[in-house]
């Protein structure tokens, strides 16, 4: 099973770790991680509020320092995700950012943080050969839909995207789910 996940990894997709316990995902991804050549950059498992996720930016630097005059919304939290999106969009990074369950985000403000992951998507569906680009693994308890509601058409998903392909193909093909019940 680990070993499946690392190709997956290898073969630059964004992972969905399900299954079992907290516990039993987090020393999954501890143990998948181990020896990847990648700055690795993981969420605190208490991101509950959109705060929360502001702060987790700030702690990783992965913004604009002049988010406040670029014009984004007039609140500091949502400034600092906006300028973190615009960043997603643009930098030639290869990290790995890791964010714990995922299901435990207040349900008001997970929008936020589930735009940060179309954009990853995104990102990756448009890599070229040589490109980085940050991957991404998500924990959660069961899928939940998640599939579901990161392909809903919304203004992330570019319009020069592949009309042979569904929001929800360009989803699946690059957001894999590994079920470690079995492991």
């Amino acid at each position: 099973m680990i070993e499946e996940a690392k190709k997956e990894l290898h073969r630059n997709k964004h992972l969905l770790i399900i299954g079992k316990s907290e516990i039993d995902r987090r020393l999954f991804i501890n143990n998948l991680i181990e020896g990847v050549h990648r700055e690795v950059v993981r969420a605190s498992r208490g991101i509950t509020t959109l705060d929360d996720y502001a702060d987790f930016i700030k702690k990783v630097k992965m913004y604009n320092p002049d988010y406040k005059t670029a014009g984004y919304p007039p609140f500091p939290a949502l400034q600092l995700v906006y300028s973190h999106h615009d960043i997603l969009r643009k930098e030639d990074n290869s990290c790995l950012m890791i964010i714990d369950e995922l299901d435990q985000i207040n349900p008001k403000e997970v929008g936020y943080v589930e735009r940060t992951i179309k954009i990853l998507i995104e990102r990756l569906d448009d890599l070229k050969k040589g490109e980085k680009s940050i991957q991404l693994i998500i924990s959660q308890e069961n899928e939940n839909d998640l599939i579901e509601r990161l392909a809903k058409r919304d203004n992330v998903y570019g319009s020069n995207r592949n009309a042979r392909r569904t929001y929800k193909q360009i989803v699946e093909q690059n957001l894999k789910i590994v079920d470690i019940s079995g492991y």
